[in-house]
């Protein structure tokens, strides 16, 4: 397959910036995720501060109060069993949310570790597809001077073979028209010699010149009909180096056919990458 002067090019952009926007949203994201975790904590804090700062308010107030004293001497001996499993069932759940936590961090470089080795991947994959890229523009260049030579070599044998014809059209015309001057010569050298001995031995010089100059006329046809064989022969020759082009041509065509299937089968892998993608955006997202 041939395509015009900058469509490969033109691909490759449109698949590079489909690409990079994938990239973008992936990272985008990500960030928008990292963000509201940490909104979040933000606002765990925020809300713990202001507990703890109404916690030492009331306890200020209250801690010189006799009943407040009083109840919290009492309070321990009351409750102490259900204390101490309030505080048990609290260190499971901080132990539980310290465990989900570090699964979350876990997972978050994970997440992180592949999201660079799939980034690498597309750095390599975009830097061998345009080492191709290149590679098959200069195929294609070359492919095209060889046609254009080709095409001016066989235009230059066309021309010299119609020059050959047009040559062996008049060669037959000339020798036509001196047959027929030859013919009526001789009827005329016959029509004098019959009317006027007198003039036989000028007419019999006329006709040897005559039969020389058709001698002449003879060896210049045979001079005529070797160079005929000779532009036949290159014409042929011409010919030969045609085909052999030709099929120089059919093989850098197949060549191509099959840098073709190798970038199309390139392309689909890159679609898959972007399926995956998405994929992992998905499972980041919920």
């Amino acid at each position: 397959v041939f395509f015009r002067a900058g469509i490969v090019a033109k691909m490759e952009e449109l698949r590079d910036a489909a690409l990079t926007k994938v990239i973008i949203k992936f990272q985008c994201a990500i960030r928008c995720y990292l963000a509201q975790c940490h909104y979040k904590q933000l606002l765990g804090q925020q809300e713990a501060y202001g507990i703890i700062q109404q916690n030492v308010r009331q306890w200020t107030t209250l801690r010189l109060w006799p009943w407040y004293r009083l109840f919290t001497r009492l309070k321990p001996q009351l409750k102490g069993m259900k204390s101490n499993a309030e505080v048990e069932a609290l260190e499971k759940k901080v132990k539980e949310l310290e465990e989900s936590s570090k699964n979350e961090e876990e997972r978050r470089k994970r997440f992180e570790d592949e999201l660079r080795m799939r980034t690498e991947q597309y750095e390599e994959s975009r830097a061998a597809l345009e080492r191709e890229r290149m590679l098959m523009e200069k195929r294609n260049q070359e492919i095209e001077e060889l046609y254009k030579s080709l095409k001016a070599e066989a235009e230059k044998s066309e021309e010299q073979a119609r020059k050959a014809k047009e040559l062996e059209r008049e060669k037959a015309k000339e020798a036509k028209e001196w047959a027929e001057k030859e013919k009526r010569l001789k009827m005329e050298a016959e029509a004098e010699a019959a009317r006027s001995k007198q003039l036989a031995d000028r007419l019999t010089a006329e006709l040897k010149s005559q039969q020389e100059e058709n001698q002449r006329l003879m060896d210049q046809k045979k001079a005529q009909e070797a160079t005929n064989n000779e532009l036949s022969d290159r014409l042929h020759i011409l010919q030969e180096k045609h085909d052999r082009a030709e099929n120089q041509r059919n093989r850098l065509q197949e060549e191509m056919e099959k840098f073709e299937d190798k970038y199309m089968a390139e392309l689909r892998q890159k679609d898959e990458l972007a399926k995956g993608l998405s994929c992992l955006e998905t499972e980041i997202r919920s």
